[in-house]
């Protein structure tokens, strides 16, 4: 159950509202403008987009190894010159190459990542395994990208709001923190949850201050109603087999009235605080 802070007060026309047991979520959402990842960050591979004519190019500079691809395209077929280059850039100049046919849609690409531009000091188990793990993390990206399958992580600070007469409350998320550009759904709900973890009441905006004299110390009545149980309590008289029900399922042993009684008499006293504060 979250700790029970000291209220935040809004003024309004017709209310004032009381923010208290605040939560926190996290989304995963889409990233409609996710920036091109070949453009943006720094890459170990090349790419040369073997069907040009019919798709954008991947990169629009073809590497280092350009003019002996154009030379190898202008004698061969497509097929035949991806086969001879990939021989000779491994041969040759020692680079990494991964070819790819991509099936049903999509073109034929050339990846590779000359000798230099691999951190060896990474590469335990071999230039050529830490090459291709490379090339194949680089074009994952570029397909999440092309995919549209790009995403950022949202945090929201969930806020209830009761009326002073506590026959109205309402909730809403808004949101704390954000960041895009995900590439790796795995890896966005990883820093996510980083970054949730990393959060304070007090470095939260908007969030309730802490009492100087009750900080880090948990309201006694409220650090004993389980979450469950006390949404059910709030959301008002009418809810009375809602509070029952969580109660039952969260400990049997539980007493429904003492729980009731307990979250009710918690937020009479927040708002007599709230309107002793108050000027008349």
């Amino acid at each position: 159950m979250p700790v029970l802070m000291k209220p935040a007060v809004r003024k309004g026309k017709s209310m004032t509202s009381t923010l208290f047991a605040p939560t926190h979520r996290i989304r995963i959402k889409a990233d409609k403008d996710a920036e091109n990842p070949r453009l943006n960050f720094e890459q170990t591979a090349n790419v040369i987009t073997v069907d040009n004519r019919e798709y954008i190019d991947i990169d629009e500079d073809f590497g280092p190894l350009a003019d002996q691809w154009s030379e190898l395209r202008s004698r061969h077929n497509a097929c035949e010159a991806m086969r001879i280059f990939e021989r000779y850039a491994r041969m040759i100049h020692g680079a990494v190459v991964l070819l790819e046919y991509p099936s049903p849609d999509g073109s034929r690409a050339i990846w590779y990542a000359m000798p230099e531009a691999l951190n060896l000091a990474y590469a335990p188990e071999g230039r050529e395994a830490y090459g291709m793990q490379i090339l194949e993390a680089e074009r994952a990206e570029y397909r999440t990208w092309a995919r549209g399958e790009a995403v950022g992580y949202v945090i929201e600070h969930m806020t209830m709001w009761v009326s002073p007469d506590l026959d109205d409350i309402r909730t809403s998320w808004e949101v704390v923190e954000s960041c895009w550009g995900f590439f790796d759904l795995e890896f966005a709900q990883e820093e996510g949850q980083r970054a949730l973890d990393a959060l304070t009441p007090e470095s939260v905006e908007g969030a309730a201050e802490v009492d100087e004299a009750d900080e880090g110390t948990p309201d006694p009545r409220v650090a004993q109603v389980p979450e469950e149980v006390w949404m059910a309590v709030v959301s008002g008289p009418g809810h009375l087999k809602n509070v029952v029900a969580a109660t039952r399922a969260t400990d049997p042993d539980w007493d429904v009235s003492t729980l009731i009684g307990e979250v009710v008499m918690t937020v009479v006293e927040t708002m007599r605080a709230i309107e002793a504060r108050e000027p008349r």
